[in-house]
């Protein structure tokens, strides 16, 4: 679901009043069922190329990401985005392999993408989603190392099943 809405964590207490919050879902959706759907068929195959360049590579995290209704899904998401943040600076909080910020950059969103790990120690697969990609990484999910009010809105998509609670 989109819209306004306060995640359940530690840091939810701490959100600047008016900051909106979207929490991805993935429902069933056609890739034909409307209009921004039909003009998003570079997106929809870029991904999928980049899901079965992973799956070549032996990279079975990103299965996700090779299934249509999920990809059109990442499409309809963003698409809702845009049109409720015409333009912005927008987090994507646990942005996995980068297809949220790279729909949202592709709609005119600046996107700083975030995701826990070491700084150190992280890398990205060589597939044409992640080429480019730069991520923000901390140990931490919720201790988020951005200044208060940088973000116009932020972005968790499939993540939050993923975040222990605390």
């Amino acid at each position: 679901t989109t819209g306004t809405h306060t995640p359940r964590c530690p840091a939810s207490s701490s959100l600047p009043a008016g900051l909106r919050v979207w929490v991805g879902e993935m429902t069933a959706s056609s890739p034909g069922s409307n209009e921004k759907d039909r003009r998003a068929p570079e997106d929809f195959a870029f991904i999928l190329a980049s899901a079965r360049a992973g799956r070549a590579m032996g990279i079975e995290n990103c299965g996700h990401l090779d299934q249509p209704i999920g990809i059109w899904n990442y499409v309809r998401i963003a698409d809702d985005i845009v049109r409720q943040v015409p333009r912005g600076d927008v987090l994507d909080w646990g942005c996995g392999y980068g297809q949220m910020t790279y729909l949202l950059k592709r709609r005119g969103l600046n996107v700083t993408s975030f995701d826990v790990g070491d700084p150190a120690k992280a890398s990205l697969p060589d597939v044409p989603l992640c080429r480019g990609l730069e991520v923000v990484r901390s140990s931490h999910p919720t201790a988020l190392p951005f200044p208060d009010q940088s973000f116009d809105a932020v972005l968790s998509c499939g993540v939050l099943e993923h975040v222990d609670e605390m």
